[in-house]
């Protein structure tokens, strides 16, 4: 995760960084800190676990990061 975010300014600048994988299952020791990460980063964000392997943790996380949005313009408009 560090590479990923020593290279986050130049998502929209020069390439769309790929999709965050969102992985919130109760097995995963490590998904706070994952959640963490994909809170702060842009683009595409994708679901890794099965809906039926979620807790109510993992649920409502996954339903809160994967809504619809707009992305910002590549390039500002005047």
């Amino acid at each position: 995760m560090l590479s990923e975010r020593g290279r986050a300014f130049m998502h929209g600048r020069f390439w769309h960084n790929d999709p965050d994988c969102v992985i919130v299952r109760p097995e995963v020791e490590s998904r706070e800190e994952c959640v963490r990460h994909i809170e702060r980063s842009a683009g595409v964000r994708v679901l890794s676990d099965r809906v039926n392997s979620l807790d109510d943790w993992g649920l409502e996380t996954a339903r809160r990061l994967l809504v619809r949005s707009t992305p910002a313009p590549l390039v500002p408009s005047k």
